[in-house]
Formats: C-alpha cells, sequence, structure tokens
C-alpha cells in the first residue's frame, strides 16, 4: 500500500469533503481566479474527454462537481479515470489494474463514496455491492481509505459476503500503512468481549470471531494515536488506567494518553463522542 490519507491529486479521502450536501454550494459558478481557471483549463484540454491521462479527468471532475456543481458530469470524468484504457505506458498517479485498463485510485473512491451514500440518486444510486466494486479497484491501487472502507463493508456483510478474516486483514495492512481509522478499528476489535448466551454476561460481539488480543491492539492504538486519532489515544488511556490481558495497569502511561486525548479534543474543539471522563 502507498496512497494514503493525502493523495497525489489532492483528493479528498472523508466522505464529507466533496461538498456535496453543502449549502453552501450554490447552483451558480462563482466568479474564478484568473490563476485556477487557467489550470482548470489546462485539465479540460489534458482530459480530452478521457483521451488523455486519467489524472486530469479526475481533478477536472473534482472541480465539475465542488465548483460547479455539475455531478452527473463530475461522475462521467470519475469513472473515465478509475476504468482508463491502457496505453504503452501507465499514466503518472494510475496503477496498471491487470485487465487491459489503468485506474487513478482517488477517482475511484469518490465513485464509490457517491455509491456507498447515495447522496445523488439520480445520478448513482444507493449501492453497497457497487461502492464495495469500487473500493475494491482502489484498494488494489494502494489507496489505503479505500482498502479500509471496503474492510468495514466486508466485516459487516454489505453489498459483498461477509469475510471477517480479509476485513481483519485489510485493517491490519490499512493501519501499517498509517491509515488511522483502520488501527483505531482493529484495535478496538481485539478487545471487544464475546457474549455468552445465557450467562447474562456483557459483552461486545455475539458472531465476529475474533480473538482478543490486547496486546497487539495495544500496537494499532499507539499507532492510531502518534497519528493524532484520539479515540485511539482515549482507549489507550483506558487500557492503561485499568490494565487488561496481557498489559499491566500503567499509571505513567495512563496520564500520557490521557493529556495526549484531552489536548486532541481541545484542539478539534469539543468533546470525544462515545467516551466518558477519564
Amino acid at each position: 500500500m502507498g496512497s494514503k490519507g493525502e493523495n497525489e491529486g489532492g483528493f479528498s479521502d472523508n466522505f464529507d469533503d466533496l461538498g456535496m450536501d453543502d449549502p453552501e454550494f450554490d447552483q451558480t459558478p462563482q466568479a474564478l481566479d484568473p490563476v485556477y481557471a487557467e489550470r482548470i483549463a489546462a485539465y479540460d484540454a489534458d482530459c480530452a474527454d478521457g483521451a488523455g491521462p486519467a489524472t486530469a479527468c479526475a481533478h477536472l471532475a473534482e472541480f465539475k462537481g465542488v465548483v460547479l456543481n455539475q455531478w452527473r458530469e463530475a461522475a462521467r470524468l470519475f469513472e473515465l479515470s478509475c476504468y482508463h484504457p491502457r496505453s504503452d505506458y501507465v499514466s503518472p498517479g494510475c496503477v496498471d489494474m491487470g485487465d487491459g485498463t489503468e485506474g487513478y485510485p482517488a477517482a475511484c473512491f469518490n465513485l464509490g463514496k457517491l455509491a456507498f451514500s447515495g447522496q445523488k440518486p439520480d445520478i448513482i444510486a444507493q449501492s453497497d455491492a457497487k461502492a464495495s466494486e469500487y473500493f475494491a479497484r482502489a484498494c488494489g491501487g494502494e489507496h489505503t481509505p479505500s482498502c479500509y472502507h471496503l474492510a468495514m463493508l466486508k466485516l459487516e456483510g454489505k453489498g459483498v459476503k461477509r469475510d471477517t478474516e480479509k476485513a481483519v486483514d485489510l485493517l491490519g495492512r490499512a493501519c501499517m500503512d498509517s491509515e488511522a481509522m483502520s488501527c483505531f478499528q482493529l484495535g478496538g476489535m481485539l478487545l471487544r468481549r464475546p457474549r455468552i448466551p445465557g450467562t447474562g454476561e456483557k459483552g461486545d460481539v455475539d458472531d465476529l470471531k475474533i480473538p482478543r488480543d490486547p496486546k497487539r491492539a495495544v500496537e494499532l492504538l499507539e499507532k492510531g494515536c502518534n497519528m493524532g486519532h484520539a479515540p485511539a489515544c482515549f482507549n489507550l488511556s483506558v487500557i492503561y488506567k485499568h490494565g487488561d490481558d496481557g498489559v499491566a495497569a500503567d499509571p505513567k502511561k495512563f496520564a500520557i494518553f490521557k493529556s495526549i486525548t484531552e489536548s486532541l479534543i481541545k484542539q478539534q474543539g469539543g468533546k470525544l463522542e462515545g467516551t466518558q471522563a477519564l
């Protein structure tokens, strides 16, 4: 894996960042800075309606959608970038998909977001199956946020056959490639306690069938915390406050991760959802 949260095309990796639901994105295009307009015109010329480099088409697609609110055209251009005819060489930023095409992973990811969210149903209908197809293609191009979303679909069996083992593998690989949410997600999964039917004992899950591994969870959460993921830091503080199987309580580490959590929450301007006071 190599395409992390910040990819070559500058595309956002968060589902909300394309501005599809933002009322501030009016239907009326605003006057563009001349330098920016010149750059977009260059992308349009380079894309040549799909005949040119996939990266140019992808940049043009984001402009069409976010700035001009022309999402139908944006989706068409993203599709051209995701499934781009292969020439004698692979275009910059693209990956040879081994099927006679090359793909620009960030474009596939943006299509996956559209299919998963269903925010533009008249253009791309909500479909977990189609989203998983796009995410799988982008993940094959080492786009780690796509690997995370594909893993979650496989974990929940949405649009694809449920495959916990593959989901765990994808999350682990994405975490090692610095995808913080994957570190947090997998770390949390390794801390879950199974329910025991008929005993009345509390637990987290019935059928994930993932063995608890607090020591590995700590490693994953520390990696996520080091990338500034506040929930990962919070979970570490809880572990070190109480201890867990194979992980001794450590007041000093508890204090360290508690402080980091509080600092990150303050930076982000609010309370960390789903947590209680330490």
